[in-house]
């Protein structure tokens, strides 16, 4: 197994992966740091892709948890003035989707922005296939309804 080799060529979907999750750059890259130094560590056998994702979900997962608990001030909400632009539109769904818990927020990323399948999604997430569909019907469920005011003309693409 050749560390170096697997960054290169995963290193950028692990980083997305987690960026999407985190919303923060600097801590997708000490999170993907944390994932290819563990690797380095413990040199896991077997299924080694879907090994570091299921890291880097988790490390993601943990960190969006820990600020959680954390009080932060909150951007104050967009009004809708007509048609919103696309970039207004992605700050908006962005936030919707940080507002979700961080399982459902981990199941929508993997599964609407990386196209990962129920299966692919159960093992990293250390769930059911069922379970994952039920997770994103939920947050899906969840996102309609906050986005409602903002979207009410036409369907969201989230």
């Amino acid at each position: 197994m050749n560390v170096e080799r697997l960054y290169e060529k995963y290193g950028q979907m692990l980083m997305d992966i987690s960026y999407r999750i985190t919303q923060n750059r600097a801590d997708a890259e000490e999170i993907l740091q944390e994932t290819f130094t563990e690797l380095w560590n413990r040199k896991p056998t077997g299924g080694i892709v879907a090994w570091l994702k299921r890291v880097v979900v988790n490390k993601s997962l943990n960190l969006v948890r820990d600020r959680k608990n954390i009080k932060v001030e909150k951007d104050p909400p967009a009004t809708p003035d007509g048609i919103l632009e696309e970039k207004e539109r992605k700050i908006i769904v962005k936030r919707a989707l940080k507002n979700l818990p961080p399982m459902e927020n981990a199941v929508v990323i993997l599964k609407r922005y990386h196209g990962m399948s129920h299966r692919e999604i159960a093992n990293i997430l250390d769930v059911t296939e069922n379970n994952s569909r039920v997770i994103l019907y939920r947050a899906m469920e969840r996102l309609k309804e906050e986005l409602k005011p903002y979207f009410m003309r036409g369907k969201i693409n989230v």
